[in-house]
């Protein structure tokens, strides 16, 4: 038999396309089931035909068994750890975050002070202007003309 299962199913194996993502889970999906009918077939064969190998067969199955018992306890785990990872990074984020906003909330609020202050000095000739600027209240005070 050349060519075996892809012989039998081109499509089955190859890389879904970008329009076709439907199909390519149906063909994978059909391809899982007939794995796994030819899986169910030859255990049983082995099983009913070689009975000197059930002990090895049934301790290969148990192993097998534990490996994925073990391997979803592993992953439950490093689940676990990834997530308080990313929790951690999030609240850090968020502190960042707001860190950064008031960076540039002041620096805004200083440029329309600077805009403010050559606005007010375009429009006011012979005047003297006072501007006290302060970075929290945001106060600009103009003093009448001396």
């Amino acid at each position: 038999m050349a060519g075996g299962f892809a012989a039998l199913f081109p499509d089955a194996l190859s890389l879904p396309s970008a329009g076709n993502h439907e199909t390519s889970i149906l063909q994978a999906a059909v391809a899982n089931s007939i794995l796994r009918a030819v899986a169910v077939f030859v255990g049983l064969f082995l099983w009913n035909v070689t009975p000197d190998f059930r002990p090895l067969i049934a301790w290969v199955l148990a192993a097998a068994f534990l490996c994925y018992v073990l391997s979803a306890i592993v992953e439950a785990a490093v689940k676990r750890l990834i997530w308080d990872e990313l929790q951690g990074l999030r609240s850090r984020l968020e502190v960042l975050d707001r860190k950064v906003s008031a960076i540039l909330r002041d620096a805004l609020e200083q440029r329309r002070l600077r805009w403010l202050w050559r606005r007010l000095l375009g429009r006011t000739t012979g005047q003297r202007l006072t501007f006290s600027l302060c970075r929290r209240a945001s106060i600009v005070r103009h003093i009448a003309p001396v």
